[in-house]
């Protein structure tokens, strides 16, 4: 994945801008995948990393296009950081400036003024940065983070430059200064946060951690081995191949079908409901020379049912079996408070009595430090079948994953909502998406900027459409407009051109996706109360193209069930799809992005969305006045 930094208006802060940080690999994603999976080993490298799609001029064929931030001194300006980056942790930090970090996944916390912050893949962090050094130009930088020494991870920086304006000028004094950011390997400067962020837990932001507890669950998460195909030689140790898993089991994608299709239908032989409580087997999970025979977990696909209002307690136990390593987890679905956390082995009997009961911190996304462990509680209140992974793309790839699925509560309100009547049967059969079939494409709009929307009542219906054309020039400006519906339809109209591009960076040209011409693509701005459906064509390629609305308890979709987690639907080749309505629960500074993504998803144009203000203009750089 990608890293989404950007700023945002509102008061009391001056601006908001948009960020992108993402790895970037000079060569075709969906090679790079598939290799990986072949050779039974870790994916190639990364050539860079990148602010705002370019590496910055410490990358060869990069200086001139190296992302600049124009601000004014004196003025406060909201970062909103979100780490979509596919392998890495990131240190990140800006020179001579501090931090001030008032939210994770969507949630306040008390502010927490850090020189640098870490974030995981799929964390968001909202930071606020004041801009009181002397005017100048102050480097923004990002590096990996990889505590485990026999991993090899791209140690290269990349940068972005804060400069002040003076009066109708802007400073262009020669050389940045850099931020001091921790050696890559250092863990504990890692997980400095995990004991800094707490809930803001007042009058006008209470909390609801669960203090009884009806299921207690104890998942250890390790990298494995699995044993080569025969005839084969793979890469990994002992020439077998690498795995992950999750108490012991590595994750399997039942063949030909889906875990929520299933559950839906109440078809058997998809899954198993059997994943265990606790690992089958007990040992020292973070000891030193491992026997071998931990490394060979079992392969299946199991999950854990949960009843509706169940209060769970989950231990996240890292293990050094084959190597110890942090791991980025997340849970679609729900959020959860990260009450305690800890290195080495988890101790039931001491570490509970420092667990955070008062304000702890509510997140989707934990890491769980190398050899360490982290204990989470929530509530299984949105009834679905609900995945939870290490955010690393090689660990959910080995199988570092499984599934929750939450029951129907009694109410109404707490029920699966069926599949639309109209899905096309080539989806409901396979179960690559749960969505209605739209047959309109909108062509041949002229080109303009991406409006926000202009109304602002509560039920505004907006359909976006999606058309996949063949290769272009990245550098071309489409086609956008609003299609205007009668005044007697609460309907709104918009055209999205995605088209394959020849984009250069890194001294090397490669394909990518646009949305409109635009890399990054368009900004969509919306209200309270906004109901969306998109709709596109996916492209002429083989492989698929996944929108992911990335956020938690922001959207609720009205023909899935009730979601406050992330959604991802997955287009069919040569076909239009209509995403199911989603309905705008809150628009705050925590909107998330909707990328359209390849596989791994480092080639992603997405459509950010951000709240409408009165100021709002469109995309494109925000000029700071």
């Amino acid at each position: 994945m990608n890293s989404f930094l950007s700023i945002k208006k509102h008061p009391p802060y001056a601006c908001f801008f948009n960020f992108l940080s993402r790895e970037w690999w000079k060569q075709d994603i969906v090679q790079v995948y598939n290799d990986f999976r072949r050779s039974g080993g870790d994916p190639v490298l990364s050539d860079a990393y990148t602010i705002n799609g370019q590496p910055g001029d410490l990358y060869p064929c990069s200086n001139s296009e190296t992302f600049k931030l124009n601000v004014r001194h004196g003025k406060t300006y909201l970062l909103r950081i979100v780490n979509a980056a596919l392998e890495q942790v990131l240190f990140f930090g800006i020179a001579n400036h501090k931090l001030t970090v008032e939210g994770t996944d969507g949630s306040y916390i008390k502010p927490a003024k850090v020189d640098y912050i870490t974030i995981s893949p799929g964390q968001t962090m909202d930071v606020l940065l004041e801009a009181n050094q002397p005017i100048g130009r102050y480097y923004m930088a990002a590096k990996a983070y990889s505590s485990s020494a026999n991993v090899p991870f791209n140690p290269s920086n990349t940068t972005a430059i804060l400069q002040y304006k003076r009066s109708r000028y802007i400073s262009t004094s020669p050389v940045p200064s850099m931020p001091l950011l921790p050696n890559s390997n250092d863990t504990a400067a890692s997980t400095k946060h995990l004991s800094q962020f707490r809930s803001l837990a007042d009058k006008n932001h209470p909390i609801d951690v669960p203090l009884e507890i009806s299921t207690e669950l104890f998942y250890t998460v390790s990298v494995n081995t699995l044993p080569r195909h025969n005839g084969t030689t793979c890469v990994g140790p002992n020439l077998d191949r690498l795995a992950a898993s999750m108490n012991n089991i590595s994750f399997k994608l039942p063949p030909g079908a889906n875990i929520l299709q299933a559950y839906y239908n109440n078809a058997s032989g998809v899954y198993g409901d059997k994943f265990p409580d606790t690992p089958p087997l007990k040992f020292d999970f973070t000891g030193n020379d491992l026997p071998q025979f931990l490394w060979t977990p079992s392969v299946d696909t199991e999950v854990k049912v949960l009843e509706f209002g169940s209060t769970v307690e989950l231990v996240l136990q890292g293990t050094n079996v084959l190597a110890g390593t942090e791991h980025p987890i997340h849970l679609h679905g729900h959020g959860f408070y990260v009450v305690g956390w800890g290195f080495g082995n988890f101790d039931k009997d001491k570490d509970p009595l420092n667990y955070n009961l008062v304000d702890p911190p509510y997140q989707n996304t934990v890491t769980i430090p190398k050899n360490g462990w982290v204990t989470v509680r929530f509530t299984a209140k949105n009834p679905g079948v609900w995945f939870m992974h290490c955010h690393l793309e090689r660990h959910v790839t080995w199988g570092m994953a499984m599934t929750f699925i939450v029951k129907n509560g009694n109410n109404r309100d707490e029920q699966m909502l069926r599949p639309p009547l109209d899905i096309p049967k080539s989806v409901a059969s396979t179960g690559k998406s749960r969505v209605q079939f739209e047959s309109r494409v909108l062509r041949g709009a002229p080109s303009i900027a991406f409006p926000s929307l202009a109304a602002t009542s509560s039920g505004v219906l907006v359909d976006l459409e999606f058309q996949f054309s063949p290769l272009s020039d990245a550098k071309e400006k489409r086609s956008f407009v609003p299609q205007q519906p009668p005044p007697s339809h609460a309907l709104r109209h918009y055209t999205f051109e995605v088209k394959e591009a020849s984009y250069t960076k890194l001294c090397r040209s490669k394909i990518i996706l646009t949305v409109n011409g635009q890399f990054p693509g368009p900004t969509l701005y919306v209200t309270k109360g906004e109901t969306i459906i998109d709709v596109y064509k996916p492209s002429e390629r083989e492989h698929h193209h996944p929108l992911f609305y990335h956020g938690n308890s922001l959207f609720k979709l009205t023909s899935v069930g009730r979601v406050s987690g992330d959604l991802a639907i997955t287009s069919q080749r040569n076909s239009v799809l209509t995403h199911p309505h989603i309905i705008v629960k809150q628009a705050s500074s925590d909107m998330p992005s909707v990328r359209l993504a390849r596989v791994m998803n480092c080639d992603d144009k997405h459509l950010q969305m951000l709240p409408k203000s009165a100021s709002t203009t469109g995309p494109g750089a925000v000029q700071i006045e």
